[in-house]
């Protein structure tokens, strides 16, 4: 069964359905989030009130306007927007140590540090070109559903992302950028 046929099931009323399109895209959305916030808890928030937003909205999911991942990724990019706006940049240093006793300190911390590196590399890029590269690369998203989430041709992300790969293979150390962004974090 696809996205579409579940997306139909739901708006007929057997909003049970909806559990499978949550299973499938319940870590590919945490993690966009998680990086773009880089708090656990921040991203489980966001994430559960993507996917509930989504539930209670799924009768306005409209196929002839993008796809199913583009319109649960862009509910997740508003709900980011509409969380750093009610906060204004503020982070409260403790919460960066609050990590419960099931997980595993030393890899979380690296994962915070290397996120904060990768992050460090990106601020050289213009916001635009930060978040079309990060879909692409992070999120391994294609140009088309990029274009769907940045209200952008596809062509326009194609000629965004690769401009922005020459900036950085020629602004910062590259390989090192590469290995970074690859890595498997287990967030």
């Amino acid at each position: 069964m696809d996205d579409l046929e579940i997306i139909v099931d739901c708006q007929e009323g057997r909003l049970t359905e909806f559990t499978v399109l949550y299973e499938k895209y319940l870590r590919k959305i945490y993690n966009y989030i998680y990086f773009r916030t880089c708090f656990k808890e921040t991203a489980e928030d966001i994430c559960s009130q993507t996917f509930i937003k989504a539930l209670e909205n799924i009768n306005k999911f409209n196929p002839k306007k993008g796809n199913f991942n583009s319109w649960l990724y862009a509910i997740a990019r508003n709900l980011i927007i509409d969380h750093f706006r009610a906060l204004k940049h503020t982070e409260d240093i403790h919460s960066f140590w609050d990590l419960p006793s099931s997980e595993n300190i030393a890899i979380s911390v690296n994962n915070k540090f290397t996120i904060q590196e990768v992050k460090k590399y990106l601020e050289k890029l213009k916001p635009e070109q930060k978040e079309i590269v990060l879909l692409r690369i992070w999120d391994g998203m294609s140009f088309r559903e990029i274009a769907d989430l940045t209200s952008k041709t596809e062509e326009n992300c194609k000629v965004i992302f690769f401009r922005s790969m020459k900036f950085l293979r020629s602004n910062v150390e590259f390989l090192l950028f590469l290995i970074l962004l690859k890595s498997n974090f287990k967030i």
